[in-house]
């Protein structure tokens, strides 16, 4: 496309130079010379044409096209003879100011009229000139109607409208401007037709983004795997067991591990943390935004002989990322004019971290995005601070809006990036933004900001959810909020979909009050003198079981998909609702289900009478207790200061976020770097509340607890069809996952088969996600 630009009052494109003639000059349009009609003897070739006459027909139909919001490129085929055109629009000439005559230009077929107004119709046609020279006998005095004294005869050229030389004339509609402050719409949800849908449940304290990494490798997997059936009758998972080791490469001592997306640094034997980042086309990109922050927008600078993200993710302040108390308060009152006020002072004072941090506070939490959206303010908003400060207040406004609906774009239809193009303008602004100012503490964001979001579409859904247990006088059903990703693989007649769903008080949904499900004795209390009395009741463990389903009932509401559903899958938490779910009642739309590391696979920790065995619920219900009736202002940095000590002392040596991953994973401390500051930006104190009491519920159930109506262990309950997996580095002293996963799996009835991983931990499904993909896609027949 040719650029164009304003130069010395005329308007010049590449290969044209657009002539002004104002319009008065307009010439009547003139005949073109028809030539005599002749006839034609059958059997004989045409009569030729005069090419002039046909030059100039073609002449008479230009093209104009609209080619951007206020721009038109008008073309047309030379006109015989001509030196130079010039192009009207509305019957005057384009241009700063109309001239007499057409300037001296070269021949040109294409220009720009890059003023278009906006909401208006427009019609363009071009007249063609040829140079005329001609003698002037006397000249005037400037500015009057008087000859000049001693005037001489002279000649000029000039620019003659040529006979024909004007064509015809076409309309252009020009759509009304965008508004310079406005939401962009968002697309409601979608799947494609015949679609085979995998529904995924992340793991405790995760987020929806848990499922792209078996997501990708999954897309992956079908376009170089054909499509067979599975088998017609599954053996039961006890007849159907194998390990699976990974020697196969030149070093097998080193476990031969996948490749995974930001390995940790090793220097000297030691490994090293990496804060994460994405890789596009062979570069690192920026993930995460909270180490970047300005420090003088924490509430405390980082301890004293210490760096920001040294070591990753450590650091951000001594409290772990916490807002400065002033930008605190602006959160939690969630009122984003008066945030957008503050905005506008600290931009007319030339304060442009400040400035920007009030205005994201506009838009980054749940409570001030909802009444931004309900407010979308504008000019007259910012009319209405004027004299209220120092400096142009109206202009700072001004920035703070447009920093504020910047933000809030990017938030809500900006962060999908599944094709080429769209990762490439997500990149792009997302490093523009920088550090986007969220306090979860006191407004829960309600989109990924500093932290990678998923490249596959977001979307909300509000759903309600069933509290039997809920206390006197609280209603027994409860209304949430959460958000989800459709991912589709887009290959036709084979398009897989997988759906991720933030948890209740996980990722991006509602962080509930534990109360509202059910109080906290229900599960148990503690016992003198140093005892847990538990009462076999796990009350949140069943809401989130409920939750998944009614999810996916409300969302076939609005987007059919449940008939299309082949499997749930998870892992952790994930796998043990997974695990729940597989033996449901009322749910025949829930075909089958593949099961990773899950939770709760482990003898009760509640049960029997071994009191060492009881300590973790116990400590649990106690932690659980305090965040809820006693949070203290140091508890943020205690709870992340924990994922760097000893689960117990001696006992359990390690820290619990080591075992999440095996030591043969190369991203193993990248990983974790980038989960704590996931869970920093959502951090709050109902978090850490309902982190405590779940982690208890999961240590009190097990799947080998005894159903009274079967007086069989629950697992045996789990007739649908299952793919159960584990790694065998993935055991810990009393939540031995892999190796209860193993002793249950002898015993378990359920049509499937069970795969065991050597070389691998926790989180199978990041460590070994091309091999899980595989195994994933031959079980369910995708």
């Amino acid at each position: 496309m040719a650029k164009f630009r304003v130069i010395s009052g005329f308007l010049c494109a590449v290969g044209s130079l657009l002539m002004w003639q104002p319009a008065s000059a307009q010439p009547a349009v003139q005949p073109i010379r028809q030539a005599p009609l002749q006839k034609q003897l059958p059997g004989s070739a045409p009569a030729p044409q005069d090419p002039a006459l046909l030059a100039a027909a073609l002449f008479k139909s230009i093209h104009a096209t609209l080619v951007g919001p206020n721009t038109v490129k008008i073309e047309w085929t030379p006109f015989p003879g001509a030196d130079a055109y010039c192009v009207y629009r509305n019957g005057a000439p384009i241009g700063p100011s109309p001239q007499a005559t057409c300037p001296t230009a070269t021949q040109g077929t294409t220009a720009y009229d890059n003023n278009a107004p906006a909401n208006s119709t427009l019609n363009y046609y071009v007249t063609a000139a040829q140079k005329t020279t001609v003698t002037v006998n006397q000249a005037l005095i400037p500015g009057t109607n008087r000859s000049a004294p001693n005037a001489q005869p002279h000649t000029v050229t000039e620019e003659r409208i040529m006979p024909g030389g004007t064509s015809n004339t076409v309309a252009v509609v020009i759509p009304p401007a965008a508004a310079r402050w406005a939401l962009r719409p968002e697309a409601p949800p979608s799947i494609g037709p015949n679609s085979a849908v995998l529904l995924f449940v992340h793991g405790m304290d995760s987020r929806a983004e848990e499922a792209d990494d078996i997501t990708k490798a999954l897309f992956a997997a079908i376009t170089t795997t054909p499509l067979t059936p599975p088998p017609p009758i599954l053996p039961p998972i006890a007849a159907n067991r194998s390990t699976v080791n990974f020697a196969n490469c030149p070093n097998p001592a080193g476990g031969c591990p996948e490749a995974c997306d930001h390995r940790d640094n090793f220097v000297n034997g030691q490994r090293i943390a990496v804060t994460p980042f994405d890789t596009v086309n062979g570069t690192a990109v920026r993930d995460y935004f909270a180490p970047i922050i300005p420090p003088q927008l924490l509430d405390t600078p980082p301890p004293a002989g210490s760096q920001i993200n040294v070591p990753a993710a450590h650091n951000i302040g001594m409290n772990e990322g916490r807002l400065n108390p002033s930008l605190r308060v602006t959160a939690a009152a969630a009122q984003p004019l008066q945030s957008l006020r503050l905005a506008a002072l600290r931009f007319a004072a030339g304060d442009a971290v400040w400035g920007n941090a009030y205005a994201d506070l506009s838009v980054t939490g749940h409570k001030s995005f909802a009444s931004f959206r309900q407010t979308l303010p504008g000019e007259p908003f910012c009319q209405s601070l004027a004299g209220q400060g120092p400096g142009d207040v109206v202009n700072g406004c001004r920035t703070a809006l447009d920093r504020a609906y910047r933000v809030a774009n990017f938030l809500r239809s900006g962060q999908r990036g599944d094709n080429p193009a769209l990762k490439a303008a997500k990149i792009a602004e997302r490093n523009a933004l920088g550090f986007i100012a969220v306090s979860g503490e006191d407004d829960s964001p309600h989109r990924p900001v500093n932290v990678p979001s998923s490249d596959f579409p977001q979307y909300d859904l509000q759903v309600s959810v069933e509290t039997p247990r809920a206390p006197p006088g609280l209603p027994r059903a409860l209304s949430l909020h959460t958000r989800y990703t459709i991912a589709q693989s887009q290959i036709p007649g084979r398009n897989l979909v997988v759906i991720s769903v933030d948890l209740p008080t996980s990722g991006y949904a509602d962080n509930l009050n534990y109360n509202v499900i059910s109080p906290l004795t229900d599960i148990g209390q503690p016992k003198f003198p140093n005892d847990f009395g538990a009462t076999g009741a796990t009350p949140l463990l069943d809401f989130i079981e409920a939750f998944v389903v009614d999810f996916a009932v409300t969302l076939d509401q609005t987007m059919p998909f449940k008939n299309n559903i082949k499997a749930v899958m998870g892992g952790s938490l994930g796998g043990n609702m997974t695990f729940r779910l597989g033996r449901r009642p009322n749910v025949p739309w829930l075909p089958e289900f593949v099961v990773w590391s899950p939770a709760s696979i482990w003898a009760s920790l509640g049960a029997g009478s071994d009191i060492t065995k009881h300590q973790g619920p116990l400590g649990a219900w106690k932690m659980a207790n305090s965040a809820m009736i006693a949070p203290a202002a140091g508890d943020r940095a205690a709870f992340f200061g924990s994922w760097d000590k000893p689960i117990v002392p001696i006992i359990i040596p390690m820290a619990q976020s080591d075992t999440w991953t095996s030591d043969y994973y190369q991203c193993k401390a990248s990983s974790v770097a980038g989960a704590r500051l996931d869970r920093q930006e959502t951090y709050d104190p109902l978090f850490l509340a309902w982190h405590w009491r779940l982690g208890a519920e999961q240590l009190l159930f097990s799947h080998q607890n005894i159903d009274p109506a079967t007086n069989q262990p629950l697992f045996m309950s789990n007739h649908k069809p299952m793919l159960l997996a584990c790694g065998l580095e993935d055991h810990v002293p009393y939540n031995d996952i892999c190796p209860a996963t193993q002793s249950t799996a002898q015993q378990m009835l359920t049509p499937g088969k069970a795969v065991f991983l050597g070389q691998t931990g926790h989180s199978l499904d990041n460590e070994r996600r091309s091999f899980w993909a595989l195994q994933v896609i031959s079980f369910l027949g995708l």
